[in-house]
This record gives structure tokens, C-alpha cells and sequence, in this order.
């Protein structure tokens, strides 16, 4: 068995190096703008699972299923926003409602009445949610969230998947990355937040 990992690893690498080649190849313009973006840029992204070695694919545009990059290659979109586009970038319908909606604002910053009348249909199409709480990002929600279920139960941990990822908040910025045992690999945490960490639990 050692042995035959061995072999597939070096075949992995070998897959990993040639392709590297290829993409590098294709992507000059990429690597120029990674350039740029590290002088201006922590780790040359606006978000830092954005980057991957050996530098990251700048885009210029998106549209239905797919994304064009600053050297113009063309990719199959599996990212999706992060999830949010599942109707695909830019539907016609979306962009026009969108315009026609930021006419009359692009943040009121007020109690307004689109936020009510959003609420009240994501709560008649989600089934068992009575009431919704918008927030900035799934980090602020997860905050949120793990904040109200101690206050809820009073108990002081919770139980999240190892590998899962909910954003920046220290609370839950632990197992996310094998190995899955002891304290973040990142700096600044505090030792109270470490202390005080929620446990990691596999669901295999």
C-alpha cells in the first residue's frame, strides 16, 4: 500500500506540474494583474479563498453559465457568486428589475417597504421560517445565528462539520482545515476565543 501511494502521488504531482505549465501558459495576463493587485491588495484578492496557487484567474465578465478572464479564455461558471447566481450571470429579467429598482435608490439606509415585502415572500416559499433577519454576509449571519442560539439555550458550544467554512467569525474558525485538531493555523485569535472554541464533529 505505501507503495502504491507512492506511485500515485508521484502521478498526481506529475498531473499537478504539466497542467500548472498549461494554465500559466494561457494566463499571462492573470499573473501581470496579480502583480499589480499584491501592492494594493492582501494576498493580491479582495477575499483570500479566492486565491490559488499559483496566482488566480482575474475575470472581466460573466454571462448565463459562463465567465471570460483578461487573457480571454473562456470557462464553465461552477463558482456561481458564491452561490447566488442560480439563474445564472446577468439573467435580461434581473438586470431590468435591478435598473429599474435602482432608480428609486441604491441604499436607503431606512426601513423601507421592499425589505418588508421581501420578507414577507421568502417566508411563505421557505418552508418552517416565520421570520427573517437580513444581514451584510454569511460570516455577519453565522455570527448572528450562533449568538441567538446561545442566548435561546443558554449553553455555551456548538457543533459544526469538520471541513465546514462559515465565514471569519473566530467562533467558528476551527476545523476547517486538516489537520482538524488543536487551534486555528491563523493568527490573532484570542486566547479567550481559543479557550472558549466551539467543538469540532464529524458527520461521517
Amino acid at each position: 500500500m505505501p507503495k502504491l501511494m507512492s506511485i500515485l502521488s508521484g502521478r498526481v504531482q506529475e498531473l499537478i506540474d504539466r497542467y500548472t505549465k498549461i494554465y500559466m501558459e494561457r494566463t499571462g495576463r492573470s499573473r501581470e494583474l496579480f502583480e499589480r493587485a499584491r501592492k494594493v491588495l492582501p494576498g493580491g484578492t479582495t477575499y483570500q479563498i479566492r486565491y490559488f496557487t499559483p496566482y488566480p484567474t482575474y475575470v472581466t465578465r460573466a454571462s448565463g453559465v459562463k465567465v471570460w478572464d483578461i487573457d480571454g479564455n473562456e470557462y464553465v461558471d461552477y463558482w456561481m457568486g458564491h452561490g447566488t447566481h442560480i439563474l445564472g450571470h446577468s439573467p435580461d429579467f434581473v438586470v431590468k428589475a435591478v435598473n429599474e429598482t435602482a432608480y428609486g435608490g441604491t441604499h436607503l439606509g431606512y426601513p423601507n417597504t421592499l425589505e418588508v415585502e421581501y420578507a414577507e415572500l421568502l417566508t411563505k416559499v421557505i418552508p418552517n421560517v416565520e421570520m427573517v433577519r437580513f444581514s451584510n454576509s454569511g460570516t455577519e449571519a453565522n455570527m448572528y445565528a450562533v449568538r441567538l442560539a446561545r442566548a435561546y439555550t443558554g449553553r455555551r458550544y456548538v457543533v459544526k462539520m469538520e471541513g465546514g467554512w462559515h465565514g471569519g467569525y473566530d467562533g467558528l474558525h476551527v476545523g476547517v482545515n486538516p489537520p482538524f485538531e488543536g487551534p486555528p493555523r491563523v493568527s490573532g485569535f484570542l486566547p479567550s476565543t481559543l479557550s472558549t472554541r466551539s467543538w469540532s464533529h464529524s458527520m461521517t
